[in-house]
């Protein structure tokens, strides 16, 4: 890494820490204040609208509120794990195999697609069903279709990524350094140290273990948002978003699924994620020119109600 390189990282991870100052300062508050979205494609059906205001009611936003401005809702939708967190699954996340040509190979690589989900529900939530488990899941699925060249490969990349952001971090003066914001990094640093690189089975749990920096998003009460540019990833766990200035709703498992993009909603295996959970699913339609949330559809893929973006 050259020394501009090294700087930019160094200010972007200065400006997380003043992040963090602002996250832990800030009144928490459980109802939003957001802009009237305009309504311009159609009518408002009534009974939408009723289903909608429902919603916000019953957890506790503004009936004003743009679920989809609020959430900051991707292309590739986004499932909202207990009001203030969110993730968006995507297949980009699953690490690189061996062998994938082979049938066998391939029909267990779309079910680790799930497992990884299931695995980045328990990082939001440890108390889950299953949570004990699912590493050990992974990790069969990871040591009989990796091998110890594709294994030493990301495990390297990982590392490298995670060193350099530590340098930079360590680099901080004063107690920004040692924020809360950067715990995971540091938990990360521990498990690399104590990874052994000759074996294959010790950098795949080294792997399995690491915890990401979330991305951070703050909505405020003056309507604007605050994102962090700081996002450290991990494999094995699709991204994760962090709204610190939502309460948790969760009395169980609670699960909104933003759905920007029903193509996507109707392939992808978001439903055998939380199966078995005991999840209150609520999925919701985000409307707008690219993503027309028809009658026929809302009903195929059992969508409560549609809001405007």
């Amino acid at each position: 890494m050259n020394r501009n390189t090294t700087a930019l990282l160094a200010a972007v991870l200065i400006f997380a820490a003043v992040f963090t100052v602002i996250i832990y300062s800030y009144p928490t508050f459980n109802t939003i204040t957001g802009s009237n979205t305009n309504q311009s494609v159609g009518r408002v059906v009534q009974a939408n609208q009723a289903a909608l205001l429902g919603f916000l009611g019953k957890y506790g936003f503004d009936s004003n509120t743009s679920l989809s401005a609020y959430y900051q809702v991707p292309a590739n939708n986004e499932m909202i794990i207990n009001c203030n967190y969110g993730v968006e699954p995507s297949y980009y996340n699953i690490p690189p195999l061996v062998a994938l040509e082979n049938f066998t190979a391939y029909k267990e690589y779309t079910n680790i697609t799930t497992d990884v989900g299931k695995y980045t529900l328990c990082v939001i939530d440890p108390g889950l069903p299953g949570c004990t488990t699912i590493t050990g899941v992974i990790y069969n699925f990871t040591m009989k279709f990796m091998n110890y060249s594709t294994a030493y490969s990301l495990y390297n990349s990982t590392a490298s990524t995670l060193y350099r952001a530590y340098n930079s971090v360590k680099s901080i003066p004063g107690a920004e350094a040692n924020s809360t914001f950067f715990g995971p990094l540091y938990y990360d640093i521990s498990v690399l140290n104590s990874t052994n690189e000759s074996l294959q089975s010790s950098m795949v749990k080294s792997l399995i273990k690491l915890e990401q920096i979330p991305e951070y998003i703050l909505d405020l009460k003056n309507g604007t948002v605050e994102t962090d540019p700081i996002y450290l990833p991990v494999p094995f766990q699709y991204e994760i978003y962090y709204y610190p200035l939502r309460a948790t709703c969760n009395s169980s498992l609670v699960v909104f699924n933003l759905i920007s993009s029903l193509s996507n909603f109707a392939t992808q295996t978001y439903y055998n994620i939380y199966t078995g959970l005991g999840a209150d699913v609520t999925n919701i339609c985000i409307n707008d020119s690219s993503n027309s949330c028809k009658q026929s559809e809302l009903n195929t893929l059992n969508i409560s109600f549609y809001a405007q973006r």
